[in-house]
């Protein structure tokens, strides 16, 4: 894409071409994942549910976007536990060891990739000022 190109407000009405492509050919990734089924994550694990419950595009019925894994009241329990083991961790964690964690390359945006969610039943683009970005964001700045 051409260096240094910022999709703005300001710049969203003649972005280059190539954006159009890396976005037609993310959807087209993203596409290919839809149906998949997903485990709960528990403790560091996929765990099987109950049962799974299909999730449906509100815009089309017949698109099955995931097949999702539905907790029970003691998963529900396992997770909080999990989460508060991993709270007293992370607390205990020096300051410039959750830095060194934080800017792990997993967690840094990348350049490279035009990211794709699936949300609300939606297939979309992860834009700029959504929470995830924004969250993203936020931990970017606390790792630098």
């Amino acid at each position: 894409m051409t260096a240094g190109f910022r999709l703005t407000y300001s710049t969203m009405f003649s972005p280059p071409p190539e954006l159009h492509t890396r976005f037609d050919e993310a959807m087209a990734r993203t596409l290919k994942t839809l149906g998949r089924r997903h485990a709960l994550y528990i403790a560091g694990g996929d765990r099987s549910g109950s049962h799974a419950a299909p999730s449906r595009s509100p815009s089309d019925q017949d698109l099955i976007l995931g097949e999702f894994a539905v907790a029970t009241p003691q998963h529900a329990n396992e997770a909080l536990q999990a989460a508060q083991r991993a709270w007293r961790d992370w607390k205990l964690t020096p300051p410039s060891k959750r830095a060194e964690l934080l800017r792990r390359p997993e967690l840094m945006p990348s350049h490279n990739t035009l990211p794709i969610r699936i949300s609300r039943g939606r297939v979309g683009p992860v834009r700029r000022g959504s929470c995830h970005a924004t969250a993203r964001s936020r931990v970017r700045r606390l790792a630098s």
